[in-house]
């Protein structure tokens, strides 16, 4: 894993692709489920771009800022806002992102999340396949 020592990265971590879900109204985008010890992600890709396979293993990072070695180092990245925190039972939240009408969901306990991620939050996504 790449080591990228910064205060605006807000999510650094290794997830599975546990789950591919084409839709056939959706030609070039499919919703895929990411799963680590700690964070559940669920995030729309779009496939011509990134293709993406069950059971194999991605680094993401989600950042407030992008830097130029972010670019040699991964496949795909994306650009959003975070929408919405919901507080849920026990401890966990679900953080929203639009990527300009792709979406994603991350849910995770609050103390497994960074305290940077906040409402209105512009960030990157990057995903690469390890």
């Amino acid at each position: 894993m790449t080591d990228f020592t910064s205060d605006a990265i807000l999510v650094d971590d290794t997830f599975i692709a546990s789950n591919i879900i084409k839709e056939p109204k959706y030609v070039r985008t499919w919703r895929v489920i990411l799963n680590n010890e700690t964070l559940s992600i669920e995030i729309d890709i779009n496939f011509d771009l990134f293709p993406m396979e069950q059971d194999k293993k991605y680094q993401v990072i989600l950042t407030q800022s992008f830097l130029p070695e972010y670019k040699k180092s991964f496949s795909y990245a994306m650009y959003g806002k975070i929408f919405k925190i919901d507080l849920e039972q026990d401890q966990y939240q679900s953080i929203y992102i639009s990527y300009g009408g792709l979406v994603m969901k991350m849910r995770g306990k609050l103390n497994d999340m960074s305290q940077s991620i906040k409402n209105e939050t512009r960030c990157y996504i990057l995903l690469r396949q390890i």
